[in-house]
């Protein structure tokens, strides 16, 4: 833990990832192993997330409950899904499913947090996205990531991000429209 700690210079930092990793350090390794089905390469993974953790602890300082949990999840899931397809590409066999179900759950945000209706079920829509647009698009409209800053949370490239985004935004369309010509009957 010294290691990340040396990457933070305010001591506020510094207590926030304590607190951090006792926290959620458990629930972390479940998401990394359930997607690497592997308990090395999990505890892996999720070092790597904790990396990620310590180089972005503005954003996460800025962050409570529910929103800071989704981001830690978030992460972590593609922190696995880089080792695995580092794994994969060096012959490594690794028993994987193409859309994961989430590990640790259903989550969704605290809604108490938001006062606009709109608001609300627009996020509560981004959760029902597949898992693939639901992260990407996460991080960009509720964690205010830029597209570069995604590609290198994710391990992908910039345009694979725009691309996730303009295609996550149309599924995001659809589903709207379709919940609205429901609620109109």
């Amino acid at each position: 833990m010294i290691l990340y700690m040396a990457l933070m210079e305010d001591p506020g930092h510094i207590s926030l990832f304590e607190q951090i990793y006792q926290t959620y350090r458990g629930a972390m390794f479940g998401i990394a192993v359930a997607v690497l089905r592997d308990h090395h390469l999990a505890e892996d993974a999720v070092s790597e997330a904790f990396l990620k953790i310590a180089k972005n602890m503005n954003k996460i300082s800025a962050l409570d409950g529910q929103v800071r949990r989704d981001y830690i999840v978030i992460l972590t899931r593609n922190s696995a899904l880089d080792l695995y397809r580092q794994r994969q590409k060096q012959g490594s066999v690794v028993d994987f499913l193409e859309e994961l179900p989430d590990p640790v759950g259903s989550y969704t945000m605290d809604e108490t947090m938001f006062s606009k209706e709109g608001y609300d079920r627009l996020v509560r829509a981004i959760h029902d996205l597949p898992v693939i647009y639901r992260d990407t698009m996460k991080l960009y409209y509720l964690f205010e990531h830029t597209a570069a800053e995604i590609a290198a949370l994710m391990g992908v490239k910039e345009n694979t991000v725009d691309a996730r985004l303009s295609r996550g935004r149309k599924k995001l369309a659809a589903m709207l429209a379709k919940e609205e010509e429901g609620s109109a009957l």
